[in-house]
């Protein structure tokens, strides 16, 4: 599942090189939560409650098992794994968003964006407060051209997480598929006010005000990641293309 800003933007060097870290950067991963416990209700019941809890316990087990098993072969590259791995999740817990979430991230990596949607919006309809998911939809949306669906995902989950730099990354690269370059340049701005030391937020920001028109404005971007302590080669490129734009 790409995180490039743009869909058909041409960027510079520096922005290839900013959106490449972002794309291969790994994705933090949370286990799934507890489902929570049997109560026995009398002793009347106990050995029935005792084979339900066993076969309940080994459901959560299997469940947890898939889901781990699946980030794992995510981490690892074998999608396929993966899948598989998740589908079991699944179909033993089908209301467990979680699983939803990952399997969807499984098909995108494999290149099935129909499935990687219908998994996300699983996910999203489970639990629509978090965050993750709707970045996930979103950016799915986007590889599938679906301009209008990405924008909507990415902005919930702005409002969910506002002090996330990388969803308004995305969410910028959204308003530039759809031809607004001054809205991604708003929240590419944003980004920069929660990390303004992350080279990646101004060479990505560079890039937006050259689609805006604004060259000033792509100078002083370039300025800024070459002043940045401890730039390193980000703020080599940048100097060096902050001169070819002076001559």
């Amino acid at each position: 599942m790409s995180y490039a800003l743009g869909g058909e933007i041409a960027v510079t060097m520096l922005g290839a090189v900013a959106l490449y870290r972002l794309t291969v950067a790994p994705v933090a991963v949370e286990p799934p939560r507890a489902r929570g416990r049997l109560v026995k209700l009398s002793a009347l019941v106990a050995i029935a409650l005792a084979m339900v809890g066993g076969a309940l316990a080994a459901a959560r087990w299997q469940l947890h098992r898939g889901v781990e098993d699946g980030i794992r072969a995510l981490d690892d590259g074998d999608y396929p794994a993966a899948v598989r791995s998740l589908l079991r999740a699944v179909m033993a817990e089908p209301g467990n968003a979680e699983a939803h979430y990952f399997l969807g991230l499984a098909y995108g990596r494999l290149g099935s964006r129909a499935g990687a949607i219908t998994q996300l919006r699983d996910a999203v309809r489970l639990a629509e407060h978090d965050s993750r998911f709707h970045a996930g939809l979103g950016l799915a949306y986007r590889e599938t051209g679906d301009e209008a669906s990405a924008v909507r995902e990415l902005e919930a989950a702005v409002r969910l997480r506002p002090g996330d730099w990388q969803y308004r990354i995305g969410l910028a690269g959204a308003l530039l598929d759809i031809g607004q370059p001054g809205p991604a340049v708003a929240r590419l701005r944003e980004a920069a006010q929660i990390a303004p030391r992350a080279a990646e937020i101004h060479l990505l920001l560079a890039t937006a005000l050259a689609r805006a028109g604004d060259h000033d404005g792509v100078k002083r971007e370039y300025a800024a990641v070459g002043s940045l302590p401890g730039g390193g080669p980000l703020a080599e490129l940048a100097w060096q293309e902050l001169h070819q734009l002076d001559r």
